[in-house]
């Protein structure tokens, strides 16, 4: 962009010098008015992943340049992992949450559970109080990558169920102590 500019700005000067002699005119007053607002040699972004939205309402998984990423999002493209989406771009489940258990007793429980469809995903264990409310009880949780959690949770003698819901929207069912 540099060049590009710099060779403009030599060429303007030219331009510009040429018709102040040619007019008997001192050089440094053009007699031209004009804006440079055309040039958009915008740097290249890097590829994004998204979930492109095709005519029948499925999602298909595709790598854009990053300077397209506005006009697919204006049309309904979401990111993979978005929901109602996984990260295969997949409506319906954004995570799974196989063999979630809460073992342990007051004050510190252990969480666990398997995620196999979206392992990017962060995680917060609830519990439910006594007015019905679930209560986040840890901070956000990050993927480990291979979907496998084990979660220390400190916890209250008035919960009594516990879940998960994972950044993606979806929601363990809920289960008491074992």
């Amino acid at each position: 962009m540099t060049q590009r500019i710099a060779l403009l700005t030599l060429t303007l000067a030219a331009a510009v010098t040429v018709a102040a002699c040619a007019g008997n005119q001192s050089p440094t007053a053009p007699q031209a008015d004009f804006a440079v607002n055309s040039l958009s040699a915008e740097a290249k972004l890097p590829k994004v992943a998204i979930c492109h939205l095709t005519g029948n309402g499925s999602y298909n998984r595709i790598d854009i340049n990053g300077n397209a990423l506005p006009a697919h999002q204006s049309h309904g493209d979401l990111f993979p992992g978005t929901p109602p989406l996984n990260d295969a771009c997949e409506v319906g489940a954004c995570a799974t949450f196989a063999g979630f258990t809460v073992t342990g007793s007051f004050p510190v429980v252990t969480a666990s559970w398997t995620d196999t469809v979206n392992t990017t995903a962060s995680y917060v264990v609830e519990g439910l109080y006594p007015d019905g409310s679930w209560q986040g009880l840890t901070s956000p949780i990050a993927s480990e990558g291979d979907g496998t959690y084990e979660v220390g949770v400190f916890t209250f003698p008035f919960v009594t169920m516990y879940r998960v819901v994972s950044s993606c929207g979806a929601v363990s069912e809920a289960v008491s102590l074992s």
